[in-house]
């Protein structure tokens, strides 16, 4: 409230008496700018160095940010905090649900300077929800897409009145060096998992019934979202890459529940590589992926895990209602090994447990216990072992016997 501002950016449908309205058939008629809830919106600003803290909060909007002067700012967090390095930009691209922070340095401008916070929708790329088309092959007219003025142009998003300084004002630019973390090496994965985004049949504003997420190519081969079908089960502390295959026709924000990654690369339809942005550089939880683009992206599942699952989706929210949605579970796995003859036994390969008594001792809801030894496993036999949990025993041998 000082020098340090959240703002959260929507465009939206209102209706006369002031109601917001969102129906699957009208998601184009969000004619309405606001930010933090107000329209028509200003902010005095002292000159001085000045935070934002953005989030997209809009439907389906990309957000292109810049200033009305294009003068330069520090772009300094992703979704996930702060960047390893600040970065000096123009412009930052949000899709709905990104979060990114700037440092705007306002202390060159005099007092009474007014400048505005500008969104470049004529910069975005067509097949974007706020470029000139939203669609890169639909020929037809997008209902109630246009006229909307800021479809394809250039508006202000937040007027900002330059004031004096505050008392004992931030002067200098952010530091180069910003957080702490390493990217995770992309040797570190074994594992690799494509998830294809369709936007099936084009038209009803974007919200067409055909907007899945598969695991082929082959859009037959896709379903929509089942609150009762898990697509993925995911070993606890393994480290995937995904590889996100974009749809032939319109964007897609892909979003992923319970961990933030690091992306990879960026390629077109030709798989030549697509130099990565500033706001893809970082910790992130949402990703902007364009027609015909691959995007890569790393992570490790390596802390939250159990029974209830999470959610991947697109983040239009059109297109989530429709199914574009899935849900995997992180599956903690533990090993149990009769011949294992070392002093330390944490049930993971190197150190297995001996016994299926200690493994399910130490196991949560959803565990799965592998054997890596076949032929008797003797067990104490008093007391009974009793298991009352959610647990999955796999075979590693060919047979296992309980004495």
């Amino acid at each position: 409230g000082v020098d340090d501002f959240p703002l959260i950016i929507q465009t939206r449908a209102i209706a006369a008496d002031g109601v917001i309205q969102f129906a699957e058939s009208n998601p184009n008629l969000d004619s309405n700018l606001m930010v933090n809830a107000v329209k028509n919106s200003q902010l005095n600003v002292p000159r001085q160095m000045v935070r934002f803290r953005i989030l997209n909060g809009s439907h389906q909007r990309v957000f292109n940010l810049g200033l009305s002067n294009n003068a330069n700012f520090y772009h300094i967090a992703t979704d996930g905090g702060l960047k390893a390095n600040r970065a000096t930009v123009n412009r930052l691209r949000l899709a709905p649900g990104e979060r990114g922070e700037i440092v705007v340095p306002f202390g060159s401008y005099s007092p009474g300077t007014h400048i505005q916070l500008m969104s470049y929708g004529n910069e975005l790329p067509n097949g974007t929800w706020g470029a000139t088309a939203p669609w890169i092959n639909f020929v037809q007219n997008v209902p109630f897409y246009n006229p909307n003025y800021m479809n394809g142009a250039a508006f202000t998003v937040l007027r900002l009145f330059v004031i004096e300084t505050t008392p004992d004002p931030v002067t200098t630019a952010p530091p180069s060096s910003l957080g702490s973390y390493t990217p995770i090496p992309e040797a570190q994965a074994t594992f690799t998992r494509n998830k294809y985004l369709f936007s099936g049949t084009v038209g009803g504003g974007g919200g067409g019934s055909g907007v899945l997420i598969g695991s082929t190519a082959v859009y037959a081969n896709a379903t929509p979202f089942s609150m009762g079908v898990i697509s993925d089960i995911i070993p606890m502390d393994r480290t995937e890459i995904w590889t996100l295959h974009g749809a032939d026709d319109q964007y897609h924000p892909f979003h992923i529940h319970d961990v933030q990654f690091y992306i990879l690369d960026r390629r077109d339809s030709l798989g030549n590589l697509i130099p990565l942005t500033s706001n893809d550089i970082g910790r992130k939880d949402v990703v902007y992926v364009g027609p015909k683009e691959t995007v890569r992206f790393i992570t490790k599942f390596d802390d939250f895990w159990g029974d209830v699952p999470y959610m991947y989706h697109c983040h239009i929210t059109v297109h989530e209602d429709k199914g574009m949605m899935k849900q995997f579970i992180v599956n903690r796995s533990l090993y149990v090994n009769k011949d294992y003859t070392g002093a330390i036994e944490n049930g993971t390969q190197a150190f297995p447990f001996k016994t299926l008594r200690s493994a399910v001792a130490a196991a949560g809801e959803g565990t799965t216990i592998y054997f890596l030894s076949s032929g008797t496993h003797e067990e104490i036999t008093s007391p009974t072992l009793l298991i009352q949990k959610k647990i999955t025993i796999k075979l590693s041998g060919t047979s296992v016997i309980m004495q």
